[in-house]
């Protein structure tokens, strides 16, 4: 199989490309970035996080100054809470989601914690990638710190309840790089508040 350049920068990223998860290099292995799940622009492309939602992304990763101005977002580490490529056009599941019992099956929370606990930070975007690090948190304690961050998913569709500034691609960004740097978006914080 031929190695798939980077739409983004591209180059040829270590591992394969691969709609849900990407591995990064070994120098930015320090954070790494769950999703729900990759949907019809992660399919087109080959890499997780694609279209707007890769769009907001790169502007999240440079307002939190993780990453430089030249620097390609699949130089981090990005996975999504479950493998399911999902989305309701044609040729899709029918769904945006997978089930909450997909993401929860054991084989699967094995996979996602396989590729996230050799990483210092861990930040979740939307709630499926909320309801696996938690599942990860009860299970493996050590591993998955109560410091991750758990905040909503980028897309645009997650922010309709939002001013209207906030649906720009830089106010979502804003928004979340706030959140990113609140305590109470800590998955310790969050799990309290759930109980």
């Amino acid at each position: 199989m031929k190695e798939k350049p980077c739409p983004i920068c591209g180059k040829i990223h270590v591992g394969k490309p691969d709609p849900y998860y990407n591995e990064g290099t070994n120098e930015n292995k320090k954070y790494a970035f769950i999703f729900s799940c990759p949907g019809r622009f992660e399919k087109d492309s080959g890499y997780p996080v694609s279209g707007e939602t890769g769009n907001i992304f790169n502007l999240v990763l440079e307002n939190l100054e993780i990453k430089e101005k030249k620097q390609c977002r699949y130089e981090f580490r990005i996975t999504n809470a479950t493998t399911n490529v999902e989305f309701k056009t044609e040729g899709g599941t029918g769904r945006t989601q997978a089930k909450n019992s997909e993401v929860l099956d054991p084989n699967n929370i094995e996979r996602l914690l396989e590729e996230v606990k050799d990483c210092d930070k861990i930040i979740c975007f939307g709630a499926k990638a909320r309801l696996a690090v938690s599942k990860m948190a009860k299970e493996y304690p050590g591993i998955i710190k109560e410091d991750t961050i758990c905040v909503n998913h980028l897309s645009p569709m997650a922010f309709i309840r939002l001013p209207e500034v906030a649906r720009t691609r830089i106010g979502i960004a804003g928004h979340i790089c706030k959140c990113i740097l609140d305590e109470k978006y800590q998955l310790k914080n969050i799990n309290k508040k759930r109980k």
